[in-house]
C-alpha cells in the first residue's frame, strides 16, 4: 500500500511540476539579414497574345516573320516566349508540334529597330492558318516551368502564372 501511495504521489508532483503558466511574451528579435538580391532586369511581364498565322504570309516559301510589341527588350534579354498551336481538337501544343505543319518557333529583339520579332517555320510552308497564341514571361517562371514539365500544356502554364 506504501508502494502505491508512494508511486501516485510521485506521478502527481511529475504532474503538477511539468504544468507551467504561459508568461509574458518577450520583445521581438533582430531582423535577419536580407535574402540574395534577383537577376538584374528580371521584370519581364507575363502576357499570353492570341496570334493568327495565316498560310498567305508563307507565299510558298517555309518560314513567315512578323513584327510584334510583345516581344520587348526586356523579354529577350531576362525572359522567353513559348508558342502554342491549337490543333483541330482543340488543343494547344506546343511549337514545335508533331501535330501541325509549323516545325519551329523563334524570336528575337531588334535594338536599332526597337521592334519585337516573330517567326514561324515549315517545311513546304502551311496549307490553313493557324490560331496561335503565344506567352511570355519571367525566366524563373520558365525554368521552374521546365524542371516541371509543365511547359507542354498551355493550361498548366497559364494556370502557374496567374498565381
Amino acid at each position: 500500500m506504501k508502494k502505491i501511495a508512494f508511486l501516485l504521489m510521485s506521478v502527481a508532483v511529475i504532474a503538477l511540476s511539468s504544468c507551467s503558466k504561459e508568461g509574458e511574451r518577450g520583445p521581438a528579435g533582430a531582423q535577419g539579414p536580407a535574402g540574395p538580391a534577383g537577376a538584374a532586369g528580371d521584370d519581364a511581364d507575363f502576357t499570353t497574345t492570341a496570334f493568327t498565322v495565316a498560310a498567305a504570309d508563307f507565299a510558298g516559301g517555309n518560314y513567315a516573320e512578323y513584327t510584334v510589341d510583345f516581344i520587348t527588350q526586356d523579354i529577350y534579354e531576362n525572359g522567353m516566349a513559348v508558342a502554342y498551336v491549337q490543333d483541330t481538337f482543340g488543343y494547344w501544343n506546343t511549337i514545335p508540334s508533331q501535330w501541325h505543319e509549323l516545325t519551329d518557333f523563334g524570336f528575337f529583339y531588334s535594338v536599332a529597330d526597337v521592334t519585337g520579332v516573330i517567326g514561324f517555320s515549315a517545311t513546304g510552308g502551311i496549307t490553313a492558318d493557324y490560331p496561335v497564341r503565344i506567352v511570355t514571361m519571367k525566366r524563373a517562371d520558365y525554368d521552374h516551368l521546365n524542371e516541371a514539365g509543365l511547359l507542354a500544356n498551355y493550361n498548366e502554364v497559364v494556370k502557374y502564372l496567374n498565381k
